[in-house]
């Protein structure tokens, strides 16, 4: 599955090899401790065996979250149209017709690292609708 990170949200990408680390546990960045979060496992889908794989580190004010995929593909400008407030899936802040390419769902990754938060706190996984 393909998705596009706004890169307003991206601070910095960083190459991952070996094992991922588990969901939630933190990685260290630039000194710092990040919790990360596989984005597979963060829509319920069946992660992929890679040797290399990519974390998205994105901020919220003095919040970071890794956000690890599996690989980028390109960096391209698109416009963002939102979905509707009835179908609203945590994570997702809308979607890019992208031509004979389909159409990709853009992260939401502020969402994403509420979500992420919230787990934190209560130590329970949030509920989640994809």
């Amino acid at each position: 599955r393909r998705y596009a990170v706004p890169l307003n949200s991206v601070l910095e990408i960083i190459e991952l090899r070996g094992a991922p680390p588990a969901d939630g546990a933190p990685i260290t960045v630039g000194g710092r401790s990040v919790p990360a979060v596989k984005l597979s496992r963060f829509f319920g889908h069946e992660p992929t065996a890679r040797d290399v794989r990519y974390g998205i580190i994105a901020g919220l004010a003095e919040h970071r979250l890794c956000v690890i995929v599996d690989q980028l593909i390109e960096e391209l400008d698109v416009v963002v149209k939102p979905l509707s407030r009835i179908i609203k899936p945590p994570g997702i802040a809308g979607a890019t017709e992208m031509g004979e390419k389909g159409t990709l769902l853009v992260l939401d990754v502020t969402g994403i690292l509420e979500q992420v938060m919230k787990e934190r706190k209560t130590g329970a996984p949030a509920a989640r609708t994809a």
